[in-house]
């Protein structure tokens, strides 16, 4: 029993690993067919034969894909199974050996899956570029099951292994589907980031033209069509992105934070816009308190010093602005910008309000040797979620690269805020919980098979 509720809960948990997905604007729904199958023992094709009970199938091997030295063709087997199925109704199933085989929820597939999942085990493991070229091949597949697949394998690349592929993409067929208002927002993301990787200077205008639509449903995956639209503009493509999303009063959140989102993503993975142009954008987020807290991370990431008075200020100003949360941000600024002046604000800060203090030093200690820390190479986790680490703001990354300073320590004090972070666990777990539960009951997606090896014996 404790085996078969822990499968859909291990769904849950893996979709939620996906989540931050190397894309840097698409997340992965699930484990690849190919990463689960790569993780597992034999893989068949089998039949349904007979429903043992309300959870539990008989199936019969009729392929064998994957281990072939532990099962064989003919042998029957029993698996978790929710739902209905006709008899000789084909399935993929995954399981881990090699004494007794556990077997993973099984997954319907008609010939076109059978095929695609043929072609995917004979993909090199070690090429990730040759993989790759076969996904794009079927990337206007329509059967769902493939579909997804695909996207959540260009979900999980590297932005990097994307550029790779650059003389691989169909720019004509990707201007057609960002355009195409039925595509899912998560698609055309995806096709964006391949856009702006593929595309020509003059495809901007259509971009542009989708930002300025009053459309609600042509700007979706606004964070990636602002990224793209950077992309083949340039730097000449900032004074409307600042004027339109940057600078513009009583703006929607999820715009402003789009924007932040995809100037981000320009000064981390892009390379097109020289980072100190990038942060004169985020000088304008300053200029608004209740939005400074998202951007001043990125301005210590990127060593822009330039802005420490003003940084100060909004700590200053934080209860007349009713932007408390930014306090802490302004701590982590300080504590790693190398200018002297910023010690001594620190110093009169510290004094000020201590209490916030010693919340920004307990959740971003700094090494006690004075070493550096490491770059961070991606904020997939900020770009891929639109909650926030910190209580009103992303956090400060804790790859700042800069060396820091040796007489800051963790202050070892009890405070409220780790009882939150606390209740935030735990209230996290149940809702996963309560989710493997509802799918165990329902039968609804496709649990992976990496569990099984932890609980094989």
């Amino acid at each position: 029993m404790m085996f078969r509720l822990l499968m859909p809960i291990a769904w849950v948990i893996t979709a939620s690993i996906a989540s931050a997905a190397n894309c840097p604007f698409c997340t992965a729904v699930s484990q690849t067919l190919r990463q689960e199958m790569a993780q597992t023992d034999v893989v068949v094709l089998a039949s349904f034969l007979s429903t043992e009970s309300d959870s539990v199938a008989k199936f019969e091997v009729k392929r064998i894909l994957k281990g072939g030295e532990l099962t064989e063709v003919g042998s029957t087997f029993s698996a978790n199974f929710f739902g209905k199925a006709q008899a000789d109704q084909a399935f993929i199933v995954m399981g881990v050996g090699p004494n007794q085989i556990l077997w993973s929820a099984p997954l319907k597939v008609n010939d076109k899956v059978q095929a695609y999942v043929d072609e995917v085990l004979k993909l090199p493991t070690d090429n990730s570029k040759a993989r790759l070229k076969f996904f794009i091949s079927q990337l206007s597949n329509s059967d769902p099951i493939i579909s997804r697949d695909v996207f959540d394998e260009f979900a999980s690349a590297s932005y990097a292994e994307m550029i790779e592929l650059k003389d691989q993409y169909d720019r004509d067929q990707l201007l057609k589907w960002i355009q195409d208002v039925t595509i899912a927002p998560d698609r055309r993301k995806l096709y964006m980031v391949m856009l702006g990787i593929c595309g020509k200077a003059e495809d901007a205008d259509i971009l542009e033209q989708l930002m300025k639509s009053d459309d609600i449903g042509r700007q979706a995956g606004l964070d990636a069509l602002i990224a793209c639209y950077l992309t083949l503009k340039g730097e000449k493509g900032l004074p409307l992105i600042e004027e339109k999303y940057l600078a513009k009063e009583n703006i929607p959140y999820l715009e402003i934070y789009s924007a932040i989102t995809a100037i981000r993503f320009h000064g981390s993975d892009a390379g097109v816009i020289d980072r100190k142009r990038l942060a004169k954008s985020f000088h304008i987020i300053l200029d608004r308190p209740k939005f400074a807290d998202l951007v001043i991370p990125d301005l210590a990431r990127w060593e822009d010093w330039t802005q420490v008075d003003k940084i100060v200020e909004l700590f200053m100003n934080a209860e007349k602005n009713e932007t408390q949360f930014v306090k802490e941000q302004v701590i982590k600024y300080l504590r790693v910008c190398p200018l002297p002046e910023a010690a001594k604000h620190l110093a009169v800060l510290k004094e000020m309000d201590p209490a916030t203090y010693r919340r920004a030093v307990q959740f971003f200690p700094l090494p006690s040797d004075g070493t550096q820390l490491p770059a961070r190479n991606d904020f997939s986790d900020i770009s891929s979620n639109s909650s926030n680490n910190w209580a009103g703001g992303t956090t400060l990354a804790a790859a700042v690269p800069t060396t820091l300073p040796v007489n800051e320590q963790t202050v070892g004090v009890v405070d409220p805020v780790n009882l939150v972070s606390l209740a935030s666990v735990v209230g996290t777990f149940a809702a996963t919980l309560w989710i493997g539960m509802w799918l165990t009951i329902t039968g609804a997606g496709r649990q992976p098979v990496w569990l099984l090896a932890l609980v094989r014996r």
